[in-house]
């Protein structure tokens, strides 16, 4: 039982992530596209998000290692934004294995900001029932 309530935030968060990538391919066509001649436009946005997920979440106990340590409120807001445009960029980056690309750069910081709000979001509601 413990496994699976350890699992939920991570879980959470890659299904989060993999609904904003399809939304933000379905109102912004032109700037985010879906699919490579790998991965099929259907498993894309899943794919994606696992990677944007799995990368974000290894990000803080790494950078703990070498030294840097967000601390709650707005650093850690800022620290989080940044990480998840990296990544979205470094995954549009590599389309053809990830499924995803993006138009320009600024698309990446606008969708991780807006991924990092939702994840905020989804992080106080998880907190607020004791699943993370």
């Amino acid at each position: 039982m413990l496994l699976f309530k350890d699992s939920i935030p991570f879980v959470s968060f890659w299904l989060l992530n993999s609904f904003l990538f399809f939304l933000a391919s379905v109102i912004l066509p032109k700037n985010f596209e879906l699919g490579s001649s790998t991965i099929p436009v259907s498993l894309a946005h899943f794919w994606s998000g696992a990677w944007l997920t799995f990368v974000v979440w290894m990000s803080k106990p790494v950078f703990s290692k070498v030294g840097v340590k967000p601390q709650r409120g707005f650093l850690t807001f800022i620290f989080y934004w940044l990480a998840n445009s990296v990544v979205i960029w470094v995954l549009a980056r590599l389309a053809e294995y990830t499924g995803l690309e993006i138009s320009k750069f600024y698309w990446a910081v606008i969708l991780g900001f807006i991924v990092n709000l939702a994840q905020w979001n989804l992080w106080q509601v998880l907190r607020k029932y004791k699943l993370a």
